[in-house]
């Protein structure tokens, strides 16, 4: 097992070497005499990462996957034939201490998902939402590499839609390239790989914006580590077990729960930094670079890619009035054609993407009983207007929007000492800041999702993760003017002790003695049989979701009882109708499917039950424990696996 993942390893670095680093300094070689050893290394990563993903993107549209070989190739000869190599040659000496916090910052942070997908005594096991979250990116890895157009893995038969996979996409082309397994790739390397890289250009980012080191220090340890004070609620007698996202939001702490939201971080600090590059040293040849880079962000995550969009457009706008200058209008303006190609071949659809329903965080936050559970505040409120006296049912809105906003922001809360000097000095990126931050602040307070309301709530996310550098930099601020050395410890470990207590409690659910689910070893042997005597195009029906059977069980918790889709990942195969939520989140018509199935599996009437099979395509049907079909043995399907636990069912075509 250990020569297996060393041997993974090796791979996994040399398609990171091959694929990503060294395409990324061929394409910005030009700027290495104007970087530090730092700075080009971690820019080639970020730039590296985007270029391969946006190629590969359109090579799979095309059908020439192939080409990718090369792409790597090229860039190889330019890299030995250019000498390209000798700019990574260490001449400055090295800063250990970042080096130190970036190691510790991305263990932390990949810690959440190193654990999950791992075979232990009794099956494969899960913890948190990587049972579902995970299950649902490992399957859509699957699905891409079957190539385009791309189907949704759960609701066979019908397109991909309305979901930014790009991140999938750079672990599809991964698993392609190096063959390692699926489960190590998404919960073991690509964590690994990505929130270094991160906490590095957490680290470049700081110090290009301030040249203060100690900022860059501090911003890695607000990125990594500070979590909001959800603990403080139990502390009154509120909230309740759920400390990270009582007050909605998520820290990036967990950024790589969610893979599309932490590596769209690391494409937005990669085109900031070029950006700032570009303000200083005027090369234009940075141009199609950062219009390439940009236009992908919508494929790595559109919450993200609307607001910086809208931010550099304000920015751009505001330099062609100001100094009469186009290059970073048309910089937004181009890249925002690519966006557009991107999210047209992407199936994404917005049309009624955002509702407007003011306040429903705000509202939602104090009453729900596993965020803030403060009945009473709402119930005043209520009171209050009732009794006309909107004055005290104004102050209680804003005491509720400080709570919002204190809550989910934690100790980062100590950037707003901060504005004053993003407004003051006027840099580029200080212009960025004092205006993405309202920008991705208030959508979240104003809309929802139309199908799922909270999603919305991942514009905050943006939000609380750039606002790590204003609290770095007002702690070195406020550091550099305590005198008294006592004093500075005292003020850091009190610091500390406040900002770590909800990211301990995650990472302990995460690491735990004990999983949350489990695909225990006899459903393991049934879908291996599945995946080994079937083709990728059959189609397999589950029974219906059974939400009441979850309650059954403790700890691990059986997959079959998740609403995960975890048949289609491990059989390789798609299924006719699982996770439900992501159906529903994603705009399929998850009613009238889920109610052919459940009519499917209940009626005695054979003849409708053939027309169901036959009309929707199903090649297998899948059942655990005691699910059963009612006509079992009157249709024309054939029992080809019972380990006792699982049958799995042949359907015999009818012509």
């Amino acid at each position: 097992m250990i020569l297996n993942f060393l041997s993974e390893s090796i791979f996994f670095f040399l398609f990171i070497l091959f694929a990503v680093f060294i395409p990324g300094a061929v394409i910005l070689n030009f700027l290495f005499s104007k970087t530090s050893w730092g700075e080009k290394l971690v820019l080639s990563l970020g730039t590296g990462v985007a270029f391969f993903t946006f190629l590969s993107f359109w090579l799979k549209i095309f059908h020439w996957q192939n080409l990718i070989f090369v792409y790597r190739l090229l860039s190889l000869i330019f890299f030995l034939k250019k000498k390209i190599y000798k700019n990574f040659w260490v001449k400055e000496k090295l800063d250990k201490l970042c080096l130190l916090l970036v190691f510790l910052g991305g263990l932390f942070q990949s810690s959440l998902l190193l654990k999950s997908g791992t075979l232990q005594e009794k099956g494969i096991v899960f913890w948190g939402v990587n049972g579902y979250d995970g299950i649902w990116h490992s399957a859509l890895i699957a699905e891409i590499n079957r190539g385009f157009p791309y189907q949704n893995p759960g609701f066979a038969g019908y397109p991909l839609k309305n979901y930014h996979f790009f991140s999938d996409l750079f672990l599809a082309q991964a698993h392609f390239l190096t063959k390692i397994p699926i489960l190590d790739l998404y919960f073991r390397f690509s964590p690994l790989f990505f929130s270094f890289l991160l906490n590095a250009l957490v680290y470049i980012f700081a110090l290009r914006w301030t040249g203060n080191k100690k900022v860059g220090y501090w911003s890695i340890f607000f990125v990594s580590f500070v979590s909001s004070f959800g603990w403080v609620l139990p502390l009154f007698g509120l909230g309740s077990n759920n400390w990270e996202t009582a007050f909605w939001g998520a820290p990036t702490s967990s950024a790589f729960l969610n893979p599309p939201f932490g590596i769209s971080l690391i494409i937005i600090l990669t085109v900031l930094i070029l950006l700032d590059l570009f303000m200083k040293v005027k090369n234009k040849k940075i141009i199609p670079v950062l219009i390439v880079i940009l236009g992908s962000l919508v494929g790595f995550k559109s919450y993200g890619a609307l607001v910086v969009f809208l931010t550099l457009l304000f920015l751009g706008l505001w330099e062609v009035v100001k100094e009469k200058k186009i290059w970073l209008g048309l910089i937004v303006f181009l890249s925002g054609l690519i966006s557009l190609a991107i999210y047209w071949k992407s199936n994404i659809q917005g049309e009624n993407f955002l509702v407007w329903r003011p306040w429903w965080f705000i509202r939602t936050m104090i009453e729900a009983p596993d965020r803030v559970n403060w009945i009473g505040l709402e119930m005043k409120r209520q009171t209050y207007l009732f009794l006309g006296k909107k004055s005290i049912a104004l102050l209680i809105e804003i005491l509720s929007l400080l709570l919002f906003l204190i809550g989910n922001l934690g100790t980062k809360t100590l950037g707003f000492f901060s504005l004053r000097k993003v407004l003051k000095e006027g840099s580029f990126l200080d212009r960025f800041l004092i205006l993405f931050l309202p920008t991705s602040f208030f959508p979240a307070l104003f809309f929802t999702q139309k199908e799922v309301a909270w999603n919305t709530i991942q514009f905050i996310y943006y939000f609380i993760f750039f606002f790590s550098f204003l609290a770095a930099f007002s702690v070195v601020n406020i550091l550099e003017k305590i005198v008294l050395k006592w004093i500075k410890l005292f003020f850091i470990i009190i610091l500390i002790v406040a900002s770590l207590p909800s990211a301990i409690k995650t990472f302990w659910w995460y690491n735990s003695p004990v999983p949350t689910t489990i695909l225990e070893f006899k459903e393991k042997e049934a879908l291996d049989f599945l995946r080994k005597n079937s083709s990728p195009q059959n189609v397999v029906l589950t029974y219906p979701y059974q939400e009441k059977k979850k309650g059954n069980f403790g700890y691990p918790i059986p997959l079959t009882y998740y609403n995960s889709l975890y048949v289609s990942f491990f059989s390789d195969r798609r299924t006719y109708l699982e996770d439900q939520n992501t159906a529903n989140i994603l705009g399929y018509p998850l009613e009238e499917r889920l109610k052919k199935v459940e009519n499917f599996f209940l009626t005695t009437n054979k003849e409708l039950a053939e027309d169901f099979l036959r009309k929707e395509g199903i090649d297998y049907i899948y059942l655990v424990d005691d699910q059963k079909v009612a006509l079992e043995r009157e249709l024309s399907v054939e029992e080809i696996f019972n380990n006792g636990k699982v049958r799995i069912f042949k359907v015999n075509r009818i012509k």
